[in-house]
């Protein structure tokens, strides 16, 4: 079983104008409600890197897309729960190893977090 203090991964998108270390800030407070500072053992655990045709931009063209997630692995002190604070995470749930795994064969995450997590689990 993953520990309650223990958080399996925050997913971090860089934008331009932003240093790594200014996104795990900015995400994880926006996605957790948690500071950077208060976390025991903070340590980048990899990247993804997706690149892909996209239509979006609701003008009817196509594009393509790169995106690189950084994701980092940390301890919660004794008592400090995560709290979502903008509305992007639909709950905050502890599994044991074998259920995210899986959940993970299912598809039961988006290809992201499917990633990103596979990483964590060193799949």
């Amino acid at each position: 079983m993953v520990e309650l203090q223990e958080i399996d991964h925050v997913a971090v998108m860089v934008g331009a104008a932003d240093t790594l270390a200014q996104a795990l800030a900015r995400e994880t407070w926006e996605e957790a409600g948690l500071r950077v500072a208060d976390l025991i053992g903070v340590a980048h655990g990899g990247h993804v890197l997706l690149e892909h045709p996209s239509s979006g931009g609701g003008d009817g063209g196509a594009g393509y897309m790169v995106e690189r997630i950084d994701w980092f692995r940390a301890r919660l002190p004794d008592g400090m729960l995560p709290c979502n604070q903008d509305g992007e995470v639909q709950r905050f749930e502890l599994l044991p190893p074998s259920t995210l795994r899986a959940w993970l064969v299912q598809g039961l995450f988006t290809l992201e977090a499917s990633l990103v997590i596979a990483g964590f689990l060193g799949l």
